[in-house]
């Protein structure tokens, strides 16, 4: 398990004693959230920017305003 596993799984615990509801619960919803926040983050399309995936945006801005490499041939 990866520490941030873990750690999400100590905060739902948490929640679950101070909401006393079963643990199971309160990580069912803090994975719902999760997948919220993923999708929201990099499979929502941005109407701001175009009505493309974030990501897409990034790589194309990235790759429009990033100087090349100039490299010396011996």
């Amino acid at each position: 398990m990866t520490t941030r596993t873990l750690y999400f799984i100590a905060c739902a615990a948490r929640l679950a004693r101070r909401l006393h509801v079963p643990v199971r619960a309160a990580q069912a919803a803090g994975w719902d959230a999760c997948e919220w926040v993923d999708w929201y983050c990099h499979r929502r399309l941005h109407g701001e920017i175009g009505h493309v995936l974030l990501a897409e945006y990034e790589t194309t801005y990235y790759r429009r305003t990033t100087k090349p490499q100039i490299t010396v041939t011996p």
